[in-house]
């Protein structure tokens, strides 16, 4: 069998053709860490125009999370009387942050950023490299 440069040519289209048939779509921008802090207490209730500090809150972190990178992961820490990681993560499942966002519901207490500040930073001193 001879094998001609047009078929050696042909074969490499082919194989071309099919490894853009199976690309799925990546980011080239590194994966990013991002903490979600949502304060829940008391004076997030207040309102402005018609909505409460609260709603506004879960809006802008729902957008960060919609404006994300492909591969980032997320950790969500909602701020009350003691601040709590409600995904620990990082996750990368942008999808189960948002309703984990849509759950959370304001509260009566008072703030405790002390705590909030230490779970940032032990989030943050245990985040995985690859981040």
């Amino acid at each position: 069998m001879i094998v001609t440069p047009q078929d050696t040519l042909r074969s490499h289209r082919q194989d071309l053709l099919r490894s853009v048939d199976s690309f799925e779509p990546t980011s080239n921008a590194p994966r990013t860490h991002r903490i979600l802090v949502v304060d829940a207490t008391l004076s997030m209730s207040a309102t402005q125009q018609n909505r409460s500090r609260f709603e506004i809150a879960v809006e802008r972190a729902e957008e960060a999370v919609n404006s994300a990178n492909p591969g980032d992961g997320f950790t969500l820490i909602l701020v009350t009387g003691q601040a709590t990681a409600i995904i620990p993560g990082p996750s990368a499942d942008a999808t189960k942050v948002i309703e984990e966002l849509r759950r959370l519901t304001p509260t009566h207490h008072s703030s405790d950023f002390v705590s909030t500040l230490n779970l940032v930073n032990d989030t943050i001193s245990k985040s995985p490299k690859t981040y």
